[in-house]
């Protein structure tokens, strides 16, 4: 299995079980496009993580697989 390249291919769910988060908090998975923060993710009552972090952690997470 390739790398995984992008938190939009993998999904808001698949991206959430690597980054540890409970899958029932998704409902409301977007893209925070606020100018202070342009790469970030939020997920509603959860963190917003820098989508840059996340893929990195994508990446780092299937290499391990």
């Amino acid at each position: 299995m390739s790398a995984l390249k992008n938190i939009d291919q993998i999904g808001p769910v698949e991206a959430a079980r690597i980054i540890g988060v409970q899958v029932q908090t998704l409902r409301n998975w977007r893209s925070d496009r606020r100018e202070d923060r342009p790469h970030s993710v939020k997920i509603k009552n959860a963190v917003v993580y820098d989508r840059r972090e996340v893929e990195a952690f994508a990446k780092t997470y299937e290499g391990n697989r």
